[in-house]
């Protein structure tokens, strides 16, 4: 019986894992945010890859009928979907069409993991007509009821035109302070001021080098506004505006912005033969572009802010708390466990809170000293800012899961966070209160073989506990392959079941290669994933994990920490990316355990990422030098 289940067991394994489907296949796709423009528009185009661990090369198509007037951009990014960490790159180009038609932007290229891939192909109608929704256009000065603007719409003869489009239209740029300390924020407001009639399109965008930038509003929903500036009165638009936190120390230079502008005149001469009318018809007409091509005369300039310095200063060396990790503003922190009281090896939650105003992007996960029979696991985390406000104001929360091996009363010491005050040139050290979690014995403590789907005890018994389509399927495939075993056996082994004579079995076929069967580390991983056992799929999936690496590495006793592992891997010659490899998985389950109200459904994609992680320690410990 014991060998016929020996023999059941691998083809049914191979059945059983090739049942799920191939995810987390790498995307790469094309968009735009428009499909019909007009020629003065303009269209954003971005590319998106997903799913690719590493870009090496991207080439985008040849835009033969548009001017790239911004890009590419840059941005990279992880997004969380449906339990399973993607990976995103996109690459965004700003284009302006230089003719009348339809026509096909052909797909881009990128070199990913060593393979070629192409993106979609877009199609773009241009038409002669302006485009109603333009969002990188202004439009300044078309309200009848200005009438003091009005004067500088008129070319008078003689008048020095580029000294006229100098005093009526520019960009400035204004900071809530030139001089800070590294963190502290500064606030960077660009604006475009007129008194011209003009259609605006920003060409070049500010760049912040040495900054971490926040913006604060939307140019997009913000209305134009009046303001007066040296006593005349413009039409204003607010082309962006940030929060800058200084990662460096030193004089950092604000990049201009960049706007291009098609402006319009109305010629003297033709208010001149037009004086019958009133001033506010001609300007009507005018605004209303009724003039005539006699009466107007049209000027194309491109104008940029000037370059502004922030001076920037170093924290203080002196009283720097041991462990600051570069936040600046004011904070407080509170942690809160989800129970009081615990049974050994369940589940528990300490949510650890930072809140306050300044720089939260460079808060990081605090340290805790957690009781060595503790078992922890990464955290997650939630962030809830206010970035209309300066500095920034909000929270950021650490939900850190743990799980107690051993009855008793535990506690956790204060949790401690230090951070400088730029107001009074200090630093200050913030803690929690102590907490401490009584952990009681399970109350009906079972072993974990008696949860797993396959057992080989007693009398070999074989329970596969899934829906009745898999009974069916699963009993018909071991019937077969039974059939098909027995008759091979007894076909090419007559002699073995007449005589009984073991050392005959021996020659024909050696005992160890009947015993000896590798099972995979994620064998019972893979039956969770066909009864689509969440829960019980993760959680094994994990266990499993740990234990690949305790086999391989014969890991130590007490908790090993993150850097421990790094050092592990590299003496063992693995690379950063089967490092990385194995904290996604690791984040993954546990976000999938322990991350309330979140239902997971990739698993099949965490499973192939997990033999991929086994398969690539497997080969490089064969071969280290590969």
């Amino acid at each position: 019986m014991q060998r016929i289940v020996k023999y059941l067991l691998k083809p049914i394994i191979i059945v059983l894992c090739c049942a799920g489907p191939v995810l987390g296949q790498v995307n790469f796709t094309a968009t735009a945010d428009r499909q019909k423009i007009g020629m003065d528009g303009t269209i954003q185009i971005e590319y998106t890859i997903e799913n690719a661990a590493d870009v090496q090369q991207f080439t985008p198509p040849t835009y033969k009928n548009f001017v790239v007037i911004d890009g590419p951009t840059y941005v990279s990014s992880t997004i969380l979907l449906n339990g399973k960490i993607t990976p995103s790159k996109s690459f965004i180009y700003i284009l302006q069409p230089k003719s009348v038609g339809t026509f096909v932007l052909l797909p881009a290229t990128a070199k990913v993991n060593g393979k070629t891939i192409s993106s979609n192909a877009l199609t773009i109608e241009i038409l002669s007509a302006p485009s109603a929704h333009n969002k990188y256009q202004f439009r300044g000065n078309s309200s009848s009821d200005q009438m003091n603007l009005y004067s500088d719409y008129i070319l008078k003869r003689g008048e020095d035109l580029q000294d006229k489009i100098r005093k009526n239209l520019f960009i400035k740029v204004d900071v809530d302070k030139t001089s800070c300390f590294e963190g502290e924020p500064v606030v960077a407001t660009y604006k475009l001021y007129t008194r011209l009639k003009s259609e605006s399109k920003i060409v070049k965008r500010p760049s912040f080098n040495g900054f971490s930038v926040f913006d604060m509003v939307n140019p997009e929903s913000e209305t134009p506004s009046a303001e007066k500036w040296n006593g005349k009165e413009y039409n204003v638009y607010l082309i962006r505006k940030a929060q800058l936190f200084p990662l460096q120390s030193g004089s950092l230079e604000l990049d201009p912005a960049e706007v291009e502008n098609k402006i319009s005149f109305l010629k003297a001469e033709y208010a001149l033969q037009r004086s019958a009318e009133s001033l506010s018809n001609l300007i009507q007409s005018f605004v209303e572009d009724d003039a005539g091509k006699d009466g107007i005369q049209v000027e194309r300039v491109n104008i940029s802010s000037n370059p502004l310095v922030v001076k920037v200063k170093p924290l203080p060396e002196v009283n720097k708390p041991e462990g600051y990790d570069g936040a600046v503003g004011k904070f407080d922190i509170s942690a809160k466990l989800d129970k009081s009281k615990v049974a050994a090896n369940d589940i528990a939650t300490l949510a650890v809170t930072v809140k306050g105003a300044g720089n939260f992007g460079v808060i990081n996960a605090p340290s805790i000293t957690w009781p060595h029979s503790f078992e922890t696991y990464e955290p997650s985390v939630k962030e809830n800012f206010f970035r209309t406000v300066s500095p920034m104001q909000g929270s950021k929360t650490f939900q850190f899961t743990f799980m107690p091996k051993q009855s008793g009363v535990f506690g956790i010491p204060p949790i401690v966070i230090s951070y400088f005050d730029p107001q009074s040139n200090k630093y200050r050290t913030v803690q929690t209160d102590s907490t401490s979690i009584s952990v009681i014995e399970p109350a009906n403590q079972k072993s974990n073989s008696q949860n797993k789907i396959l057992t080989l005890e007693g009398k070999e018994k074989f329970d596969l506990k899934i829906n009745r389509v898999w009974v069916l399927t699963t009993s018909a495939i071991m019937l077969i392959a039974l059939g098909i075993i027995l008759y091979w056996q007894l076909r090419r082994k007559p002699e073995i079941i007449a005589k009984k004579q073991p050392e005959v079995v021996e020659q024909t076929r050696p005992a160890e290669d009947i015993t000896e069967i590798s099972i995979s580390p994620l064998f019972e991983a893979r039956l969770y994933l066909v009864q689509q056992n969440n829960r019980s799929f993760y959680s094994e999936l994990r266990k499993s994990l740990w234990e690949f690496l305790d086999d391989k590495f014969k890991l130590p006793e007490s908790r090993i920490n993150r850097d421990d592992l790094a050092q592990l891997f590299r003496q063992n010659g693995l690379d950063e990316l089967t490092l990385e490899q194995f904290h996604l998985l690791i984040h993954q389950c546990d976000i999938a355990l322990y991350t309330p109200d979140n239902k997971f459904n990739d698993m099949q994609s965490a499973y192939d990422l997990a033999e991929e992680f086994i398969e690539n320690v497997n080969s490089k410990l064969k071969n280290p030098y590969s």
